[in-house]
């Protein structure tokens, strides 16, 4: 009888640790499947995330080069209204010398009428 109840509590813990491994492994394949899962999802946004960095970067680039056009349009004009500035300039000197050589000559006129007298 003694011997009898050894092998049934025998029989007992081995079933015992034989559930407990079953139970170990199955948490484990449980946590496994998890992680897995996870990992796919963070593969996924990871993904998502690239494609719209991708498209920030195009969208950053297409931006630069719309400025750099902008800008080579703006000096294009700033150099037309350069040249013409000056060219308005030449012209507004050449004028006031004009005026200054029509001025010195209608004093000569003035004083020779003066000094006819």
């Amino acid at each position: 009888m003694v011997n009898e109840l050894a092998i049934w509590g025998a029989f007992g813990l081995s079933g015992a640790g034989g559930i407990a491994i079953i139970s170990f492994w199955m948490t484990l394949s449980s946590r496994l499947t998890t992680a897995e899962l996870k990992a796919a999802m963070a593969e996924r946004d990871a993904a998502s995330a690239h494609t719209k960095y991708d498209g920030v970067i195009r969208d950053v680039s297409d931006y630069r080069v719309a400025v750099e056009v902008k800008i080579a349009i703006v000096k294009t004009l700033a150099e037309a209204n350069t040249t013409s500035l000056t060219a308005a300039e030449n012209r507004v000197a050449r004028a006031l010398e004009e005026v200054r050589d029509e001025l010195s000559r209608f004093n000569e006129r003035i004083d020779r009428a003066f000094a006819d007298k």
